[in-house]
């Protein structure tokens, strides 16, 4: 490190490097000495002594805000560099630390106090402000021009962040939750894994980014390195984005995300386990004794996140590495989700058994100060009586503090002079209809043409709630469509979007501010209410187009059978609503399915002579189709595998909870379930005849009610599981029927119960089951009314389903691992049970214990079954 002095130090974050090594090399041109750790800084020293040492042989520090959050060095350096101007000024001398803003910043509340400020925002080159700067870090106070347009930025600040959580950078404006703050303080500095809980907008974020952190800096005791990630729908893939810079901070971004995407196949294949990343990456920082990874929204594990592989992945690696290595891990956690993000993996919950801080809501004294506080540093005041009416109309419901934050950021922007008045907030709805009366008012406002454009926008941005509330989803301008992006920036500037960069990606994203605007604007939730069944579709497809692009485009994760068809009617039905990767999807599915069809059919003509001589009593019972797979059955495989949906484990009451049941559902009892899948639908006859045309089976009776995708019926629990063992042999997977217990903890939804599959109520009930009241007298497509809340159709009705377990008349005596009742005497058992009632029967037969019992060798109109599958 040279030991000469620097006129200026400049700090900033690493993906702003090009802007700031321009700025580097202008301020040289102006006869300035620069320090930039790219020049100067040798490997292998003590980083946070370096950085003492330098800042104190400088004259200035610049920091430069970029888009987005400042980086994890940035902040160390000007904490530093606010530590050395307050010493500066209690000796009566001056350290000028000068806040910089790139285009696309927002500037960061901490910086408030400075007298400084250069607004490159506008225009990067401009030669005012480059001489304004230099006066700056020569010392020299602003003159009037310069105050002037120090002025005018200041006043583009809003002390509020509305609905967006509070930053690092903004923490002198964040107060309310000091109580929190310490206390989760108190936790890290005693273990390695902390869960901070709470609900929706209880403001976890912001007391983790905003609180803890600062606090850690401030540390004499140690020097903490820093870094944050939210999961998204690939965590191992943010987990390796979040710690590249620190291992290769002088990376191009196109190698940084090609090792980025090693790194994560390393961490996915177990080559690399975290605990070796941390040591690299504070080996790299001689002097920082621990690195904090803030996982934030860790939910996204579960709601964004379909790849059990790389869910399992991450949290081993996470409680491996605060085992062993200087890592730290503190998570954010919506409290409904507590029991499937924790409780549900015992390891997890073990190490959080007295790490968890639980985020209360605010008393009204806290609240009071989140409200007034920030106010007082900028010379904001209330109107007599405004405060505490707010207060008053917040009460003690949860969810109110990012409403408050919303109003007060609107109150701010509509303020007169220095005071926010009564006659603004009675404008803007008051607390309950503040945020839906903005986002009905900048609605309204559109043409016809650019609400349906928002309408679009806002449905990619929600993920529909199977069992819990809607909650929001990043989505790319690929998914929402390019022709919108005016409209994403129109609702970006009015704060109702949110748009970034993630790490782990060059794509820029669009998500909603917060979900305070899901739950209250109606407008909303009425689009929800309607196109759930569309929303959830189309979640289901994005998942498979991913894994498509994934795996290098492989056809053989193209839709087909019953998903295709799904798909082909969401294009018919929603063609404004389909994105351009969306329909390139569901085409080139088609297409193939085309082109086999064209190729089947020319092979069958070629061998349809042969086939005739050697089974020409079977072909006169096949239509053209099914001569056309009894043609292919004699080459290759023509099985075509279930759609599975994979159900978390857990324990649960089996039997008549409701106690609306008969004696056969009882004894109630505690069973635990292990993880396992289920067809999302019924075993249909497009499924189920390729095993009888493939094993010269005589195809079944389908009563006249159509084949292909009809449920399954006239199959006894025998040729279910003979299915089941060929479909097995054919895949190399262990498929097999569910056994009782699993069937009902998947119609209750795991550990929630349920009345009825999908709905609490029988008024509800034509929505989700065909039975007695609307079958017309005869089953129907499967998949054709709504999912319960695990994503399982036909759950209630339709058809009896075959479950593995003999029929007993109760439950004394019955297991209580989720395994199968089984007779022990030689033979085994004559009668089986069913479940889940059929189209013929009346509501009450759909109750989730329910239980009918048939011979093994019954065959009949109203019994199918699905598959279940073990997980490895």
């Amino acid at each position: 490190m040279p030991t000469n002095h620097f006129d200026v130090f400049l700090s900033y974050h690493w993906r702003d490097h090009v802007r700031v090594e321009a700025l580097a090399r202008r301020l040289r041109e102006q006869q300035l000495t620069v320090f930039l750790d790219r020049w100067y800084l040798t490997p292998g020293q003590s980083w946070p002594k370096a950085l003492e040492a330098t800042l104190a042989n400088c004259r200035a520090v610049v920091v430069c805000i970029g888009p987005g959050e400042m980086g994890p060095w940035q902040q160390r350096e000007q904490y530093l560099a606010i530590q050395r101007q307050v010493a500066a000024e209690r000796q009566r001398q001056t350290f000028p630390v000068i806040p910089v803003l790139f285009p696309g910043s927002e500037p960061p509340l901490g910086f408030l106090s400075q007298l400084t400020w250069i607004d490159f925002r506008p225009r990067l080159d401009d030669p005012l402000l480059l001489h304004t700067l230099v006066s700056a870090i020569h010392g020299q106070p602003p003159g009037p021009d310069a105050l002037e347009t120090v002025r005018q930025t200041l006043a583009t600040i809003c002390p509020y962040r509305g609905l967006l959580y509070f930053r690092e950078e903004d923490a002198p404006f964040f107060f309310g939750r000091e109580a929190a703050i310490a206390q989760l303080t108190s936790a890290v500095q005693q273990h390695h894994l902390v869960a901070v809980v709470g609900a929706s907008g209880s403001g976890k974020s912001s007391v983790v980014r905003a609180g803890l952190v600062p606090e850690l800096r401030k540390s004499r005791d140690h020097v903490w390195e820093v870094a944050t990630l939210v999961p998204t729908d690939r965590p191992v893939h943010a987990l390796a984005a979040v710690l590249m810079p620190f291992l290769e901070p002088d990376m191009s971004e196109v190698t940084r995300l090609r090792e980025m995407n090693q790194l994560a196949e390393d961490l996915l294949g177990r080559k690399t386990a975290l605990r070796d990343v941390v040591d690299r990456v504070l080996a790299k920082q001689p002097g920082t004794d621990r690195l904090l990874l803030i996982a934030d929204q860790w939910e996204e594990l579960f709601t964004l996140c379909k790849d059990d592989k790389a869910r399992r992945c991450f949290i081993d690696n996470i409680l491996e590495a605060t085992e062993t290595s200087r890592l730290s891990t503190v998570l954010t956690l919506r409290g409904d989700f507590f029991g499937r993000a924790i409780t549900d993996y015992r390891s997890l919950s073990d190490r959080v058994q007295g790490a968890q801080v639980n985020l209360s809501q605010m008393t009204r004294e806290e609240l009071r100060l989140a409200i007034e506080e920030p106010s007082k540093n900028v010379k904001l005041t209330f109107q007599a009586g405004l405060v505490d009416l707010m207060l008053g109309q917040a009460g003690d419901e949860p969810g109110k503090l990012p409403l408050l934050e919303f109003v007060l950021r609107r109150l701010w922007e509509d303020r007169q002079g220095g005071e926010l008045h009564h006659e603004a907030y009675k404008a803007m709805g008051q607390l309950e209809g503040a945020i839906a009366h903005k986002a009905e008012s900048i609605y309204g406002r559109l043409s016809a043409h650019d609400q349906r454009g928002v309408q679009q926008i806002f449905l990619r941005l929600v993920r529909p709630g199977e069992g819990e509330g809607d909650t929001r989803r990043r989505a790319t301008f690929a998914e929402i469509g390019e022709g919108l992006r005016i409209l994403v920036k129109m609702l970006a500037d009015e704060r109702l979007l949110v748009t970034s960069q993630l790490a782990s990606s060059v794509e820029e994203t669009i998500e909603v501010s917060h979900e305070a605007l899901i739950r209250h604007w109606g407008q909303l939730k009425k689009w929800l209410n309607d196109d759930r069944e569309y929303l959830a579709w189309q979640q289901r497809v994005n998942a498979k187009i991913k894994e498509w692009e994934r795996y290098q485009r492989n056809s053989d994760l193209l839709l087909r059978g019953l998903p295709l068809t799904e798909a082909l009617g969401w294009l018919k039905k929603r063609p404004g609503y389909i994105s351009p990767p969306e329909r390139q999807f569901v085409m080139v599915s088609k297409n193939r399915k085309v082109k086999q069809l064209i190729v089947t059919a020319i092979f069958s003509g070629l061998v349809l002579v042969l086939i005739s001589h050697t089974i020409g009593l079977e072909v006169k019972t096949l239509n053209i189709h099914q001569i056309m797979l009894k043609a292919q059955s004699f080459f290759v495989s023509i099985h075509m595998e279930p759609e599975m949906v994979q159900i978390q484990g857990g324990a649960f009451q089996q039997g008549d909870v409701e106690g609306r049941g008969d004696s056969d559902e009882r004894p109630v009892r505690m069973v635990t379930v292990k993880s396992f899948a289920l067809g999302k639908y019924e075993v249909t006859f497009e499924e189920y005849d390729r095993f009888a045309i493939a094993g010269g089976r005589s195809l079944s009776d389908d009563s006249n009610w159509g084949r292909g995708s009809q449920p399954m019926i006239y199959v006894s629990w025998q040729d279910a599981k003979d299915y089941a063992q060929w479909l097995s042999e054919k895949t190399q997977k262990h498929y097999r029927l569910p056994t009782e217990s699993e069937w009902e903890y998947a119609m209750r939804k795991g550990v929630r119960l349920e009345a009825l599959a999908g709905t609490f109520g029988e008024s509800q009930l034509e929505a989700f089951a065909v039975f007695k009241n609307n079958s017309s007298e005869r089953t129907s497509v499967v998949g054709t009314k709504q999912p319960n809340g695990l994503g399982l159709y036909d759950m209630s009705g339709n058809v009896w389903e075959w479950v593995e377990d003999c029929w007993h008349k109760n439950y004394m005596g019955a297991p209580k691992d989720g395994s199968a009742w089984q007779e022990v005497k030689i033979g085994g058992c004559g009668q089986h049970v069913i479940r889940g009632g059929s189209w013929y029967k009346e509501s009450e037969d759909l109750r989730p214990s329910k239980r009918g019992e048939k011979m093994f060798s019954y065959r009949g109109n109203g019994v199918g079954f699905r598959l279940a599958q073990d997980l490895p």
